[in-house]
């Protein structure tokens, strides 16, 4: 049984919200601190005190990894889909009436001497 062990961790910690805090540096050390504890309620399992280790990462960012933003299909996929939501939309309205005309109140036609005249309606 070996009396040591290692452990490898890689992960992607240069994330967007690190780039806009520090734009303008080349590089960024994060210090901690790691305990590493063994749990476990077995009476016969292995016994161990937990063990603390300083540790200081130098963070730097990938080569060639600057701020492209998002690609532009997503842009162009994102206003045609709004365009064609929008003519849905303008359809449906112009199918229930939306855009009709509101009708002027009624208005009749009477002979009154020979003449024709426009009367509201209600009025004799």
């Amino acid at each position: 049984m070996k009396t040591t062990s290692s452990l490898s961790l890689t992960a992607n910690i240069w994330s967007p919200t690190l780039l806009e805090d520090y734009s303008d540096a080349q590089s960024v050390k994060v210090k901690g601190r790691a305990t590493l504890k063994l749990q476990t309620e077995e009476p016969s399992a292995i016994r161990m005190s937990p063990q603390t280790l300083q540790l200081c990462v130098l963070l730097l960012p990938e080569v060639g990894g600057g701020r492209g933003g998002p690609p532009l299909w997503i842009f162009i996929c994102s206003i045609l889909t709004g365009l064609f939501l929008l003519s849905i939309i303008c359809l449906l309205l112009r199918r229930w009436g939306f855009f009709m005309p509101k009708a002027e109140p009624w208005r009749g036609v009477s002979l009154h001497q020979g003449r024709l005249r426009m009367t509201e309606v209600g009025e004799d």
